[in-house]
C-alpha cells in the first residue's frame, strides 16, 4: 500500500476543513448582531455545504488512493499502467 505526500495533504486539508465546520456549526446568530439573521443563516448554509463538499473530496482522494494499486493487481491492469 503506498501512501504518498498528496495523500497525507489532503488528509491534513480534512482535518482542517473538519476543524473550520466545527466552528461555524457552533456560531450563533446572536454573535453578530449587526448582520440579518437571514443573512446569517444563508452564508452559514452555503459555508456547510462547501465544508461538506471539501471534506468527502479530501476523503475520496485518499480512499481512491490507496484502493487503487489493490483494484489494478486485481483486474490484471498492472502491464497497462
Amino acid at each position: 500500500m503506498h501512501f504518498g505526500i498528496d495523500d497525507l495533504l489532503a488528509a491534513g486539508v480534512l482535518s482542517l476543513i473538519m476543524l473550520r465546520r466545527i466552528e461555524v456549526k457552533a456560531a450563533r446568530a446572536q454573535s453578530y448582531p449587526h448582520v440579518p439573521v437571514e443573512i446569517f443563516e444563508s452564508w452559514r448554509k452555503t459555508l456547510l455545504s462547501a465544508y461538506v463538499l471539501g471534506a468527502v473530496s479530501c476523503g475520496i482522494k485518499v480512499v481512491i488512493s490507496l484502493l487503487w494499486p489493490l483494484l489494478v493487481l486485481r483486474l490484471g491492469l498492472g502491464q497497462v499502467w
